[in-house]
């Protein structure tokens, strides 16, 4: 299984390492004012968008160049955002730790870019979309150094992950560790 888990961290890479988001306007290829006020606006509208990401995420469905994750991995996914980080895990074990990552949510759709920070792919990008919908958010990814999608979609041959997820409410995880030491 440690075989399948790798090789969809790197086709599904962005589940670990693009997954989701990121932090400066800047960062994500947006342009940057050059007026203050709009510049503190928008840094302001990143941080308050970051804020509404951070907690653990299921992830619910997922598909790759059209194809569909079989169901009995999608169940063991999950996603903890802290900060501007993200770490995601299968079965419990951590696959992609502190993946630094920013938001922009002046774009439309809002976008986001992770940075890697592990070989074999240090330095490089992903860039995907996403929509926040109070605990539920679509994300759509493009490959490692690919451009950033337009739109939600996983079409064959695109090289674009789509994935839907759902907030974990704190007493399910509070329950589920508990359940874990007896």
């Amino acid at each position: 299984m440690r075989v399948a888990v790798y090789t969809m961290s790197v086709g599904f890479y962005a589940l670990g390492c693009g997954l989701i988001l990121g932090l400066k306007a800047e960062a994500s290829g947006a342009a940057v004012p050059d007026d203050p006020a709009t510049s503190r606006a928008n840094n302001q509208a990143v941080a308050a968008e970051l804020k509404r990401f951070q907690g653990t995420w299921q992830l619910l469905s997922a598909e790759t160049d059209g194809k569909a994750m079989p169901e009995a991995q999608v169940k063991q996914f999950r996603v903890t955002i802290e900060g501007d980080h993200h770490t995601v895990t299968f079965d419990g074990k951590v696959v992609a730790e502190k993946v630094k990552f920013t938001v922009d949510p002046t774009t439309v759709p809002k976008s986001t870019e992770d940075t890697l920070d592990q070989e074999p792919h240090k330095g490089k990008k992903i860039r995907g979309i996403y929509l926040l919908e109070g605990d539920k958010l679509t994300s759509c990814v493009g490959a490692i150094d690919a451009p950033r999608p337009t739109e939600f979609a996983s079409k064959p041959g695109s090289g674009q992950s789509l994935r839907r997820f759902q907030r974990v409410n704190d007493a399910a995880i509070a329950h589920e560790k508990a359940t874990a030491k007896e």
